[in-house]
């Protein structure tokens, strides 16, 4: 598990962003932030007891993004930080579910295929136009693919169903990108029925070329309203 302070000055907030599988910093570069800045990827290992105490900041607003929405569920309440804001973006508990999740047929699929040409379809099937496509090429994860692959079958080893049963957590909002063919936007419609409320979002599984900055995010006002 990766825990990087994008920006770190000590404010009176602070944003704890749980990044989406294979993704680095870069990700998520274009989004503006007044706020300190934490960032976690990597899911190979679980790790609470490295998450920073955060207890000193006034206001704590946690962002979870595809398989960051399971780690979100998997590590705030080992953590045991208190938030004020939590927001859900393409995700649920369940990453590789037939009826909340990726269906499990479709996740071994892409796992025997993630080769290079693999990972570069995959990226580009998180976009349905293709300027967003391109512009995200400045910004895929410069990480290797030797260690995203571990994080795949990681992730499908540890998300099963058993291991939410009494975890609770309070989702402020999640917001579901009505076109998303990498974690299907019907499981995830049906996931978070009766949960929490849904926003729903124009485009793919990549959701933040819809905002210009985190406070959108948490706030709801989006690029395309």
């Amino acid at each position: 598990m990766r825990i990087e302070w994008i920006c770190q000055q000590g404010g009176g907030r602070v944003v704890v962003f749980f990044n989406g599988w294979g993704m680095d910093r870069r990700a998520v570069s274009h989004l503006v932030c007044d706020d300190d800045l934490l960032l976690i990827s990597d899911y190979r290992k679980l790790e609470p007891e490295r998450l920073p105490d955060l207890s000193a900041y006034g206001e704590v607003r946690i962002a979870a993004w595809s398989m960051g929405v399971w780690a979100a569920f998997a590590l705030l309440p080992d953590w045991g930080v208190s938030y004020d804001r939590l927001v859900g973006l393409n995700g649920t508990a369940f990453p590789v579910d037939n009826r909340y999740g990726i269906p499990e047929a479709v996740y071994r699929l892409t796992e025997r295929g993630m080769n290079e040409q693999g990972r570069a379809k995959f990226f580009a099937r998180m976009f349905t136009e293709e300027v967003e496509r391109q512009r995200f090429r400045g910004q895929e994860p410069e990480r290797a693919l030797p260690e995203q692959l571990e994080e795949l079958a990681a992730v499908r080893e540890a998300g099963g169903r058993d291991w939410i049963d009494g975890v609770t957590l309070r989702w402020n909002k999640v917001y579901l990108s009505e076109e998303d063919v990498i974690f299907p936007t019907a499981n995830q419609r049906a996931f978070w029925a009766n949960r929490c409320e849904i926003t729903p979002l124009p485009g793919g599984h990549y959701p933040f070329y819809r905002f210009g900055c985190w406070d959108e995010i948490f706030g709801g006002t989006t690029n395309d309203q």
